[in-house]
């Protein structure tokens, strides 16, 4: 390389400046031309070509990659390639070399030294030769000058010769130079590592001290001054390393493994000139940006060759010493890294997605931050991590003008938000104080959140667009008003492991909306719940409950297991609540109170005693009894139950096989209107769309429902299971207007008794305006079915109006029970004060009767306009 002399003598504008200059031969007519000055225009014109060299830079121009051919037998493979040392000198190899880093002579034959042994401008090289030890080498390509063949010489002087050589031969040569310890040492990287991920580590650290870390780090903390250590690469140079020769990468030797990694990417470089200022060397020039590629490369390289049975919960830190600012990891297949797991404690918040298009303006600008020292205490800095659409992942080491929310710092003490330091802290901040809401985001541990809600506080639930798997039901319970929302059919909360997604119990409140939930498989048993029945919504002991366009499907099974959702008040649970805040002297027990108790088989006594429990438990009790005041109390005839309301409109359920599509049980106020119910599989039908059941109910409707395939379409039915001999518990008022059922019939219920619509015990009853159907037409006339059944006790009124029934062989069928109190079994039927039963308007095609019912029940039916066709 050029070298440059300093002088103090004063020069003047104008004056020729000779030194470094290049001297040519100057040719005239009838000058006496010697070997002398041809050898001097080949010296400038070597001269010319060599600052021509230097300018354009030293590094690999193609080829020259090197690669492992017998890693015991210690041979390496070399491509053919051109290179630029660093003096300038262009080095090509034109043939692929088989190298033997441990040659032996082969039998029969002399070893030489393979020619004249002149190296021209570079002088004579040291090292080099023979490697018998273990260790770290430099694997470099050297020029080297022979001379060969043989050229008459024309004897004008009597000293010379007869002939001399005919060619100077510019050659080159493949050369290890050993690292000795005593460098490695002073740069803290003498260790002798044992093991796969030991190796490894070392490796990196090596790597990362030719790029010229932790100097070049330490060097962008000022100005203008260059990097304090060059690092091992230059450490060498001043060494054992010639300017003529160009590195083509570190080879690790070892007795037990021969060739136990070469690592090219640590000293190769492709072709970059020097910068021009040496004082911001560490900041400008094309260098730099040649070693961040070296980087990536170097990573990519060592990554490729960690074992694949290692990859599985793969952590950086136990295998790099440091990281590139930027690096690619398989996303699929054998050679799959888990990225989060990979960057451990440096991982981002989450993953980003990334189109393949902007992988390359991203990569670039990653590439010109330093690498990452790993293993130092704490998470910074940390890295980013995308998902390249269809691609790899790629990590990228984080940065202020990233063109990401948490990159992008803010000053939190002037947004009056202490503790924020950037865009996506912030704006998740304010978002949770807006009117209590708090939003989720997949991926996001809503379960955390909502845990960390104090006992009654009041919350909306935000679901933003996304598919939640999670593990376990997301459960909310012991909350105040709660309004939960989605995007849509776009925010599904999904659960695999049982059949609830999100569970909701002992609030005061609960609107829930556009959003969509999926029930996973089917267990036996009650569960730890004690319902042994769960939706993929399940809500209970909320008395007020308002469900609008949501999207629920259930798992199949053999038997009813599960539902699409569960609405249930626990009335057992109510009136022990209130009956132990009564025995607190939160309430009055009254006589009056305690004997109705009685009638559920509790005590105040007995239930005295559970208000001892923890804190939480007293808490619920606490608000059910204010629930209970609020809504009439003890000192009126109503229990809690009665004053619970649960409204169902416009959802859309996928009823698994032998599944239930909504079940509300003991709500006071039920209304069920505008869903669209269907079964997932034509010949396995769901066990029943719509079920209003429990121990009581005061007002239930049901009406512009669609229930598609259903063996059991729409049931309403109390029972009883304390007292079975005691009076018959009855809806106060039902109504089922207007809806659309479609009986759907498998294998298995071919021999059993299915209907469209079913209604039992009523103090008054409207079924109006349904379109019942059975569309098997092959069926018709062989199995027993009924459109609408109604078989129960009822009250004064029950009409059956402008019903249109076909494809089952009974219209209707009625079948009333032991009279109701208002009825007196001792009047003369047909008497108009007894009740009225009316039965109009009334179509049934395909069917053999319109009405079927005993002679006692039909004394009591005015029919009016039925008819079967």
């Amino acid at each position: 390389m050029t070298t440059t002399t300093t002088t103090t003598t004063t020069t003047r504008l104008g004056t020729p400046l000779t030194e470094q200059a290049i001297r040519h031969v100057n040719f005239f007519n009838g000058r006496l031309v010697t070997q002398g000055d041809m050898a001097r225009t080949q010296e400038a014109q070597h001269e010319a070509d060599t600052r021509l060299g230097q300018g354009i830079g030293s590094g690999v121009v193609h080829g020259l990659e090197i690669s492992i051919a017998d890693a015991a037998q210690r041979q390496l493979r070399v491509t053919a390639g051109l290179g630029i040392s660093a003096a300038g000198q262009a080095l090509c190899l034109g043939t692929e070399q088989l190298l033997a880093l441990a040659p032996t002579p082969e039998p029969g034959k002399v070893e030489t030294s393979g020619g004249f042994g002149d190296f021209g401008r570079c002088g004579t090289l040291a090292g080099g030769g023979y490697v018998a030890g273990n260790g770290l080498y430099l694997l470099t390509l050297a020029p080297l000058s022979i001379k060969l063949g043989k050229a008459p010489v024309l004897a004008l002087d009597p000293g010379n010769a007869a002939c001399n050589s005919d060619a100077i031969v510019e050659a080159v040569q493949l050369r290890l130079l050993r690292i000795e310890n005593t460098l490695l040492d002073a740069l803290g990287l003498a260790t002798n590592p044992v093991g796969a991920a030991a190796i490894s580590k070392w490796r990196s650290a090596v790597a990362h001290a030719c790029f010229g870390y932790p100097a070049l780090a330490t060097a962008h903390a000022q100005n203008g001054v260059p990097p304090a250590n060059g690092g091992l690469l230059q450490q060498l140079r001043t060494s054992s390393l010639s300017d003529c020769e160009l590195p083509l990468g570190l080879v690790y030797l070892t007795a037990s493994a021969g060739i136990a990694f070469i690592d090219a990417w640590a000293v190769r470089r492709r072709v970059a000139g020097e910068p021009a200022s040496q004082a911001w060397s560490a900041w400008f020039g094309p260098g730099l940006d040649a070693l961040g590629e070296a980087q990536l490369a170097q990573f990519q390289q060592q990554l490729s060759e960690i074992p694949t049975g290692s990859l599985a919960g793969l952590k950086a830190a136990d295998w790099f010493a440091w990281l590139p600012p930027a690096g690619f990891l398989d996303a699929s297949g054998t050679r799959r890294v888990d990225g989060p797991a990979f960057l451990d404690a440096r991982k981002p918040a989450r993953t980003v997605s990334l189109a393949p298009g902007d992988v390359r303006a991203l990569l670039g600008q990653a590439l010109r931050r330093d690498a990452v020292k790993l293993g130092l205490a704490g998470d910074r800095p940390r890295f980013r991590l995308y998902a390249v659409d269809g691609g790899p992942q790629l990590f990228v080491r984080e940065a202020p003008n990233a063109p990401h929310a948490e990159e992008v710092w803010l000053d939190g003490q002037r947004a009056r938000l202490p503790g924020v330091n950037d865009v996506q802290s912030a704006i998740d901040e304010l978002r949770a104080r807006v009117c209590g809401e708090r939003s989720v985001w997949p991926g996001m541990d809503a379960q955390a959140l909502i845990d960390g809600l104090a006992s009654g506080a009041d919350l909306t639930l935000c679901f933003e667009a996304g598919h939640y798997a999670l593990a376990g039901p997301l459960r909310l319970a012991d909350l105040g008003h709660l309004v939960i929302r989605g995007n849509g059919a776009a925010s599904l909360l999904s659960c695999s492991s049982g059949e609830a997604a999100l569970i909701i119990s002992d609030c005061d409140s609960l609107t829930i909306s556009d959003l969509a939930v999926e029930g996973g498989r089917i267990g036996p048993g009650k569960g730890e719940l004690g319902l042994g029945l769960l939706g993929a919504l399940t809500v209970v002991d909320v008395p007020s409950v308002h469900i609008e366009r949501l999207s629920a499907n259930c798992d199949d099974a053999a038997a009813p297991g599960a539902a699409c959702i569960v609405v249930r008040q626990s009335v057992a649970v109510a009136v022990a609540a209130v009956a132990a805040a009564a025995a607190t002297e939160a309430v009055e027990a009254s006589d009056t109170f305690v004997n109705r108790l009685s009638a559920f088989g509790l005590s105040g006594a007995e239930k005295a005693g559970d208000a001892s429990g923890d804190e939480a438990e007293r808490r619920r009790q606490l608000r059910l009894l204010k629930r209970a005041k609020n809504k009439g109390g003890a000192d009126k005839k109503s229990e809690l139950p009665e004053a619970s309301h649960v409204c169902i409109v416009d959802c859309d359920l996928q009823i698994g096989a032998a599944q239930i599509g909504i079940l509300c049980s003991n709500n006071a106020l039920t209304e069920i209107r505008h869903n669209r119910l269907r079964g997932r599989y034509r010949l396995q039908p769901p066990e029943r769309g719509i079920v209003v059941a429990g121990s009581s109910a005061t007002l239930v409707t049901i009406a512009h429902n669609s229930v598609i395939h259903a063996a059991q379409g729409i049931a309403i039915g109390l029972s009883r299971s304390d007292a079975p001999n005691s009076a018959p518990l009855s809806v106060e008022r039902a109504s089922v207007l207007d809806n659309q059922v479609q009986i759907g019939l498998g294998e298995r219920d071919l021999t059993r008794n299915r209907f469209g619509i079913f209604v039992g015990n009523a103090r008054s009853l409207a079924v109006e305006g349904n379109r019942v159907t059975q569309p098997e037409a092959a069926l018709t006339g062989k199995i027993s079915l009924e459109a609408i059944r109604l078989s129960g006790a009822y009250g004064l009124m029950l009409y059956v109006r402008g019903n249109h029934m076909s494809g089952t062989s009974t219209g209707i069928g009625f079948s009333p029970l032991a009279p109701l109190p208002e009825l007196d079994a001792n009047k003369p039927r047909k008497n108009a004060s007894a009740c009225l039963w009316l039965f109009e308007g009334n179509l049934a095609e395909q069917a053999t009767e319109v009405i079927k019912a005993d002679a006692a029940a039909q004394d009591l039916i005015t029919d009016v306009l039925n008819l079967a066709v």
